[in-house]
């Protein structure tokens, strides 16, 4: 029974994502950054009392430019998505993976300072972010790939 429980019909494989998987996993990203952008920046004009991860924040930069970072970020890797423009969703990818890769190792690095230490949930949820905006680059590439991992090669009729 456990023999035939191991054998490669149970083992597990990872998921194979077809191309709407892929689109909507970026979409998701891209709503979670424009909500902490719009966030961010609502909260610097709303005045409301800061937390102390969103101090640490502060320490650094003001919210609403936290804030425009994200929302930056977002509205080209949605503007690059719905025009279909490769270098643009690149480019997206790559200043939402820098914006959250920046607030999570700040936070992550200040955690020693609390005892106990606390913040590890909102430095984690920025990192995680970060890794995905990092995979979608790095596959990506500035330029489209085909399947095989190859650079497409535009080719003009005609010529």
């Amino acid at each position: 029974m456990v023999k035939r429980m191991l054998s490669s019909r149970w083992r597990w494989r990872a998921a194979t994502f077809i191309r709407m998987d892929v689109m909507l996993v970026a979409s998701f990203l891209a709503s979670t950054a424009t909500i902490r952008g719009a966030d961010y920046i609502s909260a610097y004009f709303s005045h409301r009392p800061s937390t102390a991860s969103l101090r640490l924040i502060e320490a650094a930069f003001p919210l609403w430019v936290w804030g425009a970072w994200f929302l930056t970020g977002a509205v080209v890797l949605i503007a690059g998505m719905y025009f279909r423009i490769h270098p643009v969703v690149f480019i997206g990818h790559c200043i939402l993976f820098v914006a959250y890769a920046t607030l999570g190792v700040a936070l992550f690095l200040t955690l020693p300072s609390f005892i106990p230490p606390t913040g590890i949930r909102t430095s984690f949820g920025m990192l995680i972010p970060a890794a995905l905006h990092f995979l979608y680059a790095f596959r990506m590439g500035p330029r489209p790939l085909t399947h095989e991992g190859q650079h497409v090669r535009e080719v003009v009729v005609g010529e």
